[in-house]
């Protein structure tokens, strides 16, 4: 016995589904020149099933010994591909984070497709860092993305590994002028 239905019917929207894993290799342990923009410090991806969500907010923890004015922003960025280039989404800036512990910044808001999309913790090294000191991110969890009211979410990265600071490379001379 089929039974036909009539009316207006809602189909209920898909709930997103979020979940983050490390992309590919983490951050392992390396040296960092002193003046260096841009320095990845942790990297992750999240891919989306079901219905696209919002990510509107990051929270992460910085380890090591650096101190305030060896760093002179932390950036959360967004991209397209497993690769940080210039034209990759800026979503959030700390200027002169604090020494090492939690971190958290609104971001602005950035919608996240069905798929996978990409997040860069990067830093920018102040000229004048102290040589020998060291920054690394902890390991994320789902508790630290904000994403959309009602997003499942699941998974983890690693902890980056220890990047310490070191002089940035001298400046050679091209040639010579004999005055």
């Amino acid at each position: 016995n089929l039974v036909e239905l009539t009316g207006n019917f809602t189909t209920p929207a898909a709930t997103p589904v979020a979940v983050i894993a490390d992309n590919g290799t983490q951050v392992t342990a390396a040296f960092v020149d002193q003046g260096t923009t841009n320095h990845v410090l942790h990297k992750f991806q999240i891919t989306i099933s079901a219905a696209t969500t919002n990510l509107t907010g990051l929270t992460f923890v910085t380890t090591g010994t650096y101190i305030t004015a060896d760093i002179t922003n932390l950036r959360v960025r967004y991209s397209t591909d497993a690769t940080l280039d210039g034209a990759d989404i800026i979503l959030g800036t700390l200027t002169s984070p604090a020494i090492a512990g939690s971190k958290s910044l609104g971001l602005t808001t950035q919608t996240l497709p069905i798929g996978i999309s990409y997040i860069f913790i990067t830093a920018d090294i102040s000229a004048t860092a102290t040589v020998g000191n060291t920054i690394g991110i902890n390991a994320v969890t789902t508790g630290n993305l904000v994403l959309t009211t009602g997003t499942i979410k699941s998974g983890t990265t690693i902890a980056a590994g220890f990047q310490t600071i070191r002089p940035s490379a001298p400046i050679v001379p091209t040639g010579f002028t004999k005055g």
